[in-house]
């Protein structure tokens, strides 16, 4: 009996591992379509992301909540592991393959559709895939970064902190007693720290951004805006800043250090490559020269004689004179031209064309 017993309990022994096998049979097929599943909805959501103009992750942390942006980014972190080829048939677009952090598959992708429709462009720059809608050179900056060192974020958090041509992230907590009018007053008070802090930044972008640019001589010469402006949750409201009780030139060195910044881009004279611009030419400096732009009057009067003092001078063409002579490039002008940017009058012209010569022509014992 007991030997009967013991050949019964090794037949169900045997019996239930044989049944337990097969369940894992039927479980490996079952998680390799569950794992098939998850990746075409992570890579539908990425497509969709760029469709709706999601083209930075940073942008993530700003516009979602935190409960709503962590799950897309393990969605991005995923599709990053995995990424499509390019004979699949969900057809990535560049954008997509920058969104997820593979700017080596963009760069191919951009490629191949560069060679298929016989256009010529410069494949090998750093940040051709991307666009820098913020004129800042950030973004091309960030771009080469993350195809150098994908797992270092400084340099992408060094640029979120620097930018200032989008609005900055404003969060005034409100109490109940607090009425509307106070609540509005409240929010203008913040606005006026973070827009000096705004008014900072140029300094620092333009050590970030030293000598990463090359010019294209028929395209105007980018320099980023400065917004005074907060972006108001949970709507994402833009709130401009109340200027009536600031002092009147508040912006105006800010505008000269910008124009500085975003004229040290640019390469050093005779740094550049063969085919692009060595030298700066006086061309290229006095077409970059801004029109004079009209301020608005009440009274309309064509014979008044102070119609031609009544203009917005342009502050940051004076920082880029200087960056042009901190650069070797303000050699170019002649000294008639040097005579018109010294006699139009405004201060920040005056210095940046001075100080900006005196740098172009330190050592050279130039008596003129």
């Amino acid at each position: 009996d007991d030997g009967a017993q013991d050949k019964d309990v090794i037949v169900d022994e045997d019996e239930s591992s044989i049944r337990e096998g097969e369940e894992m049979k039927l479980e490996i097929p079952d998680a390799k379509k569950s794992e098939r599943r998850q990746r075409l909805r992570d890579r539908k959501l990425v497509m969709a992301m760029v469709a709706e103009g999601i083209t930075n992750p940073a942008d993530l942390h700003d516009d979602f909540p935190t409960g709503v942006a962590l799950p897309i980014m393990e969605v991005l972190h995923r599709c990053r592991s995995n990424p499509p080829t390019f004979s699949s048939l969900e057809n990535w677009t560049p954008a997509a393959y920058a969104l997820i952090g593979r700017e080596d598959l963009a760069e191919l992708k951009h490629s191949s559709m560069a060679f298929s429709s016989n256009r010529v462009e410069n494949v090998g720059c750093a940040g051709s895939s991307t666009s820098d809608i913020d004129k800042d050179g950030l973004v091309p900056l960030e771009s080469s970064s993350s195809m150098l060192f994908p797992d270092d974020n400084r340099i992408h958090e060094v640029g979120r902190l620097l930018r200032s041509s989008r609005p900055t992230f404003l969060r005034v907590a409100r109490s109940v007693e607090v009425s509307d009018h106070d609540y509005e007053r409240l929010k203008q008070e913040k606005l006026s720290l973070l827009c000096r802090r705004v008014l900072a930044l140029p300094l620092g972008r333009g050590m970030l951004t030293l000598g990463t640019l090359e010019p294209v001589p028929a395209e105007p010469f980018p320099v980023p805006d400065i917004v005074l402006a907060g972006r108001v949750p949970p709507t994402n409201a833009t709130l401009a800043l109340d200027t009536s009780n600031c002092p009147d030139d508040m912006s105006v060195w800010p505008e000269f250090h910008n124009g500085a910044a975003a004229g040290l881009r640019l390469l050093r004279a005779g740094e550049g490559r063969a085919e692009s611009m060595n030298q700066i030419t006086r061309t290229w400096i006095l077409y970059n020269k801004p029109a004079p732009r009209l301020q608005p009057q009440i009274n309309n009067n064509n014979n008044n004689p102070n119609a031609a003092s009544n203009t917005t001078p342009n502050h940051a063409h004076g920082g880029l004179l200087m960056a042009l002579g901190l650069r070797g490039h303000l050699s170019a002008l002649s000294m008639t031209d040097i005579y018109d940017y010294l006699t139009q009058g405004t201060i920040t012209t005056t210095v940046g064309i001075l100080l900006g010569m005196a740098a172009n022509k330190r050592g050279t014992c130039d008596p003129s």
